[in-house]
């Protein structure tokens, strides 16, 4: 038969558990935990991301507003004289001022159309004025007696009719001179005439170019006009084109307008 505790044997045991308590507390504190060592931080890398199709030759935006303000010029006095050439009412306004590589340039052109090579002394380089297919047949209709329609399809020129067209895109690169004349005294000359962009090797592929584009309207017939410049030919008169303060004055009136 089990041995029963007597309550003296039962208070001694409570008692030894007690002191026990006593002697070894149970709120120790914990071991300290040790920081994790701080990681030296990398230097930032010097190395900049360079992208070889857009070289670093950019046109500022209020440069690229004044390259539009010349060519409102242009636009104004070209449509005016050809309004007397086609005897009939002719106008033109720009769509666009841009910047894009000449590689870019060829491949918005249609795959065949009428590209007037120009030079444009005193500054190295040349230029090109692109006219659409479609405008250069209505115009040649109209010069020869009609109405100057759009046609159904297109076609390239006879030798009469691009010799005839030759005099009214010299007659715009005239006009195009005098309008750069606030900045310099530009003499474009036409130095060919081209129907397809892939034989037009003017420059490299990478090469910075800007973009005119004009909107020319006639009474029946309506389509593109551009006019193109290497940004090579450009960068020696940009210091003039951003201090002239007529041309940037004029950009102020048409922004608040």
């Amino acid at each position: 038969m089990a041995n029963i505790l007597s309550q003296e044997e039962i208070d001694a045991l409570m008692g030894a558990v007690e002191e026990e308590a006593e002697a070894s507390p149970s709120g120790e504190e914990p071991d300290e935990v040790a920081e994790p060592e701080e990681v030296p931080r990398q230097p930032k890398s010097s190395v900049a991301l360079y992208d070889f199709r857009r070289p670093n030759r950019a046109f500022f935006k209020e440069q690229l507003r004044i390259f539009q303000t010349i060519h409102d010029s242009f636009a104004r006095q070209y449509a005016a004289a050809l309004s007397g050439y086609l005897r009939s009412m002719v106008e033109m306004e720009i769509i666009s001022a841009d910047q894009l590589t000449y590689g870019e340039y060829v491949l918005s052109l249609p795959g065949s159309t009428s590209l007037f090579i120009f030079d444009i002394p005193p500054l190295e380089g040349r230029g090109v004025l692109e006219i659409n297919p479609s405008l250069i047949l209505s115009m040649v209709d109209r010069l020869f007696g009609g109405v100057g329609a759009k046609p159904d399809f297109t076609r390239e020129l006879t030798d009469i009719e691009t010799a005839v067209m030759t005099k009214i895109v010299q007659r715009g690169l005239s006009i195009l001179g005098h309008a750069w004349d606030g900045v310099v005294k530009m003499k474009p000359h036409l130095r060919q005439h081209e129907t397809k962009p892939v034989m037009m090797q003017l420059l490299p592929n990478t090469d910075s170019v800007v973009l005119i584009t004009f909107e020319l309207r006639m009474m029946n017939s309506n389509g593109t006009l551009s006019v193109c410049y290497p940004y090579t030919a450009m960068e020696p008169i940009i210091p003039r084109i951003s201090n002239n303060r007529l041309l940037r004055r004029k950009v102020e009136r048409d922004e608040n307008a």
